[in-house]
């Protein structure tokens, strides 16, 4: 069972996270993997990698060292294409403990990678956000 701070991090009901990542990778696109960060005052910084660079080489983002205060937290949450896996094919650790929780619109975010017949993401958002009632299929 996810405790509220667990499930608030893959909370889709202020649909703002689902509106991003259809805008930036597509309709179908799921939830691949949670890091993260803790750096306290002077910890030395991190390369972070990903994308391709203009002239199509890898690209590595130097993260400077943390000055400040008090402790900083970041949590890295990787969403991919639906037919894109990145990692082997399982559900996340633990998700039997918490699928049930899970509202028809985070259902397919789960799902491992496969093409054919992926739930449109945007039609559920779209009943969500018109407070229609959905099935575990996206269905009305």
């Amino acid at each position: 069972m996810l405790t509220e701070d667990q499930k608030s991090l893959f909370d889709v009901n202020g649909c703002l996270t689902v509106e991003l990542m259809l805008e930036l990778i597509g309709d179908g696109f799921r939830f691949d993997t949670l890091k993260g960060t803790i750096m306290t005052r002077g910890t030395e910084g991190f390369r972070l990698h990903g994308g391709d660079s203009a002239d199509g080489g890898p690209r590595r983002v130097r993260a400077l060292p943390w000055t400040g205060t008090s402790e900083r937290r970041t949590v890295f949450a990787r969403h991919s294409p639906g037919a894109l896996m990145f990692r082997p094919i399982a559900p996340p650790a633990g998700y039997e403990d918490f699928a049930d929780e899970l509202t028809p619109l985070q259902r397919p975010v789960f799902e491992p990678p496969y093409h054919l017949n992926r739930p449109k993401v945007s039609q559920l958002l779209a009943e969500e956000l018109r407070g229609g009632a959905l099935d575990s299929d996206g269905v009305t």
